[in-house]
């Protein structure tokens, strides 16, 4: 095999690779605006897949009139060009983007950012064809040609999503496929030898684009302490008022005041719920860096409480960062919620299952399966804490994660916290009465000499029992939690 042959199958290698890579990329990128919901899935998908048609189609109308070597190379280029486009233009995009509605958001921001590109090197496989079958007229070569790309792809999946993204983050990935695509075309258009005017031109527009997209730095939001990727969520410290907060995808998760302290947020009154219903353990279910069990340790000491966090990043930083210190009262698993209950054999008295993902809950943590399983881990006279949350009188999200908790749950009550318009769903396995709860929150104010916490206290006076009714039965087989989220945020 010569040198130019050699460097021609090399470049379709990495064209099939970057344009899988693209796929990934674009909904890792979208998915620190839209959340990870099999919408941005879906539509990056889609759009990738429309872009290829449109691309093996036009390369196919291009090879009827041009299919040499150098025009393949020319093709890549200006399809790497538009790539550094991407990498400058899509934080400031996406930041514009994220103001829309969710599907209009996602369509055009795919279109924009990730089309040209994907249609540019998709045309290369159907040229390379022509021209190898010009000088070798072998049928195989058409098989060969469009493996060879599959192959460039499938280590495109398994090297972007294993080793790039998790090491290097979105941006150094998308520089290293500008940088790599770049220096292979340039190399090829070189061996070509076309025009020294076309040559040094393609070198200076590169050189400019790599340092341009290389300069370009994304925005910083003030206050911001550390901002990294991890293999689950783009990451983010941030300060604000004296409050230290975790972002994950661009959406506060976390947070720890300078000083623990009891207000009526939804935190806090898991914080002191064990108190209320007479628990001394907890697992926590997304437990972040610690917000809630920094507040138990601060006030309820005596309680045990469990963590199951699915990404190490984000434990690290909590140590770092947050000051997490596990210890006799406080043990923390990097897992995933639903993988961990299904493993333990513990028995808990309270879960709280804050399992969610930007405004996405992950579809597999609401289910009635799901609820099964957590009840199966309670103890006989146990809770399950669910969250959910609501915008103004819109509440389907909550009624239907409602509904499902009822199928599994003799008691389910509901609360409230207008400011966070967030909902917490609570599933008791015995039957409990309002007036028992009523019972329990003056217990509770008589037993715990603690005034901060009687406001929180008093608010589970506005428990209000769930109409199992209402909403939709989440199940395995039919989840439609992406859906109702999308609803409910429109």
């Amino acid at each position: 095999m010569n040198s130019k042959l050699f460097l021609l199958l090399l470049n379709i290698f990495l064209a099939g690779f970057v344009v899988i890579a693209l796929e990934i990329l674009g909904i890792r990128i979208l998915a620190s605006v839209f959340g990870y919901s099999i919408f941005v899935w879906g539509t990056v998908i889609g759009i990738i897949l429309v872009s290829l048609s449109i691309g093996y189609y036009a390369g196919g109308l291009l090879a009827d009139r041009s299919s040499s070597f150098a025009t393949i190379y020319k093709i890549i280029l200006v399809g790497t060009f538009y790539l550094a486009f991407t990498i400058m233009s899509y934080p400031f995009l996406l930041n514009a983007f994220g103001k829309w509605n969710q599907i209009t958001g996602i369509s055009i921001a795919s279109v924009i950012l990730l089309v040209p590109p994907s249609i540019l090197l998709s045309m290369v496989s159907p040229i390379a064809i022509k021209a190898l079958l010009k000088e070798k007229g072998q049928g195989k070569t058409i098989g060969s040609i469009y493996s060879l790309s599959n192959i460039g792809s499938i280590l495109g999946v398994f090297a972007t999503t294993f080793l790039l993204i998790p090491f290097f983050g979105s941006k150094a990935t998308l520089l290293l496929c500008f940088a790599v695509l770049v220096f292979f075309a340039l190399f090829g258009l070189f061996l070509e030898k076309p025009s020294k005017r076309v040559f040094l031109s393609a070198l200076v527009i590169s050189i400019v684009l790599f340092s341009a997209s290389l300069a370009v730095a994304e925005p910083v939001k003030t206050g911001t302490v550390i901002k990294t990727e991890s293999a689950y969520n783009v990451i983010e410290v941030r300060d604000s008022l004296g409050t230290r907060y975790l972002l994950l995808n661009g959406h506060p998760m976390s947070y720890k005041d300078k000083e623990e302290k009891l207000e009526t947020y939804f935190y806090d009154a898991i914080a002191v719920f064990p108190a209320l219903y007479g628990k001394d353990n907890m697992l926590i279910l997304g437990f972040g860096t610690g917000t809630v069990s920094g507040k138990i340790n601060a006030f309820f000491p005596d309680v045990f409480v469990e963590g199951v966090e699915i990404d190490p990043v984000v434990i690290e930083l909590a140590r770092e960062y947050f000051g997490l210190q596990e210890s006799e009262s406080l043990i923390v698993h990097v897992d995933d919620a639903r993988h961990f209950l299904q493993a333990s054999e513990k028995k808990y008295g309270i879960i709280f299952n804050n399992a969610i993902n930007a405004k996405f809950i992950p579809f597999h943590v609401v289910s009635k399966e799901f609820f099964e399983l957590a009840s199966d881990k309670l103890d006989k006279d146990g809770v399950l804490a669910n969250y959910s949350f609501y915008s103004g009188d819109k509440t389907i999200l909550r009624e239907s994660i409602g509904a499902t908790m009822c199928m599994v749950f003799p008691s389910v009550y509901s609360l409230d916290f207008p400011v966070q318009n967030v909902s917490l769903l609570f599933g008791f396995k015995e039957e409990t009465s309002k007036e028992e709860i009523a019972a329990r929150v003056e217990a509770a104010k008589q037993q715990h000499n603690l005034p901060e916490a009687n406001p929180l206290f008093e608010h589970f006076l506005q428990m209000q029992e769930v109409n199992c009714l209402q909403g939709e039965v989440i199940t395995d087989d039919k989840n439609p939690i992406d859906l109702l989220t999308l609803q409910q945020i429109s």
